[in-house]
């Protein structure tokens, strides 16, 4: 999957060429705004293919990551053979329904069968094929900042597991980020 802005994007916001040291870890920082974003907003953009997915069963609504083209719902033991092929609009509904990228699926009636990793989801785990412009702009936003001379003032430092991030405190309480973001995050699932 590429990137969602481009070395050039962050040089014609910055109205200059980044150095050959720039230039050196750009990738790391694309890769990096690319993994903050998605996390933020809880998905990702970019035409991807179709794989399958597991989650635990027992409720009526199965939380999934956000999705689109679902082509099969089913439970498996714990081998991963199905059970139970689940058809759309007979078994289950795909939610939101007038939407094409999907966060959740109910169940019609009854609830999924209980338990851990049992319901095999086969879709296109992306929140779209195109990443919308204002994403696109985030990005060069976030990527153009780690160039400029006071990106190393407030750094806030995250680590996990090895990997380590470092972001300036501002980014997440800047108006214009925020509402951005915003956007995309609050797919709520009704209460059971």
């Amino acid at each position: 999957m590429a990137n969602y802005t481009s070395q050039t994007r962050i040089e014609d916001f910055l109205g200059r060429s980044l150095t050959s040291s720039e230039s050196a870890n750009i990738q790391i920082v694309l890769d990096s705004v690319d993994a903050f974003i998605n996390d933020e907003i809880g998905g990702s953009f970019g035409s991807v293919s179709e794989t399958t997915r597991y989650y635990d069963g027992g409720e009526k609504i199965l939380d999934v990551e956000y999705c689109q083209n679902i082509s099969k719902v089913a439970s498996v033991d714990t081998d991963e053979t199905e059970l139970t092929v689940y058809v759309l609009n007979e078994d289950y509904e795909s939610k939101p329904r007038n939407e094409t990228t999907k966060a959740w699926i109910e169940r019609r009636s009854y609830t999924f069968p209980k338990g851990v990793s049992n319901i095999a989801v086969t879709a296109e785990f992306t929140r779209g094929d195109t990443v919308p412009n204002d994403i696109i702009y985030l990005a060069t936003v976030l990527s153009a900042r780690q160039f400029q001379t006071s990106a190393k003032e407030g750094l806030k430092k995250e680590s996990i597991e090895g990997y380590s991030r470092e972001w300036k405190d501002s980014v997440l309480s800047d108006e214009t980020i925020g509402s951005i973001l915003d956007q995309y995050k609050g797919d709520d699932l009704p209460a059971c």
